[in-house]
């Protein structure tokens, strides 16, 4: 009874998003992710021209420069390229006026909670980590696609998680992300790979 109340709480007036148009928007935000890393790798051999940071024994190669680095710093490297994928951006931006990342944006998608109301920044962060977990694990998104594709709300798994739809339109709620949401949401990403980085091989010289 309680679930009929809260599915009828947004679909009167609005259309759950399909899977083609949420596809195509975690396109344009992996797009935007991977020109945030690229940014973040120039300004790196800025900072090694400075002599910040050199490579581990004057290595060039990404292949040797792993093999070189010790287990717990393999792991905060992968760490690092987990956060650059934009959970952080995707995160502060869905807890926005916009109620959406750059990618659902512009093709007209917003999310929601399934009562359908504006999300938390905590709760929006925990959708977005739970999104990128998922989709980590090859047999999980396969699933988390299906679930799009075949639930009459579209959910994707972490949706499921966080109580969640993406919705066709626009919010009700106008205005901007805010300057400090687009400041924070790109700039830990970014900060967090460079700093993770530059420690890193800081510590191998």
């Amino acid at each position: 009874m309680a679930s009929q109340s809260v599915a009828t709480a947004v679909s009167p007036q609005t259309t759950y998003a399909g899977l083609g148009p949420r596809i195509s928007a975690h396109l344009i935000d992996i797009t935007i992710a991977l020109t945030v890393i690229l940014a973040s790798g120039f300004l790196m051999r800025y900072l090694q021209t400075l002599g910040l940071w050199t490579m581990p024994g004057g290595a060039q190669d990404p292949v040797t420069i792993w093999h070189a680095l010790p287990a717990a710093a393999q792991l905060a490297v992968i760490l690092a390229f987990v956060i650059s994928k934009g959970s952080f951006y995707s995160g502060f931006f869905q807890a926005s006026a916009w109620q959406a990342s750059i990618g659902k944006r512009l093709l007209g998608l917003y999310v929601t909670d399934t009562a359908g109301k504006r999300l938390g920044l905590i709760r929006s962060l925990g959708r977005s980590f739970a999104k990128d977990f998922f989709n980590a694990i090859p047999f999980l998104g396969a699933a988390s696609v299906a679930t799009i594709a075949a639930t009459s709300r579209r959910q994707a798994l972490h949706d499921y998680t966080a109580r969640t739809v993406v919705l066709k339109g626009r919010p009700p709620e106008s205005g901007s992300p805010g300057l400090w949401r687009i400041v924070v949401g790109f700039g830990i990403q970014s900060l967090w790979y460079i700093a993770t980085m530059v420690a890193i091989f800081r510590t191998l010289r």
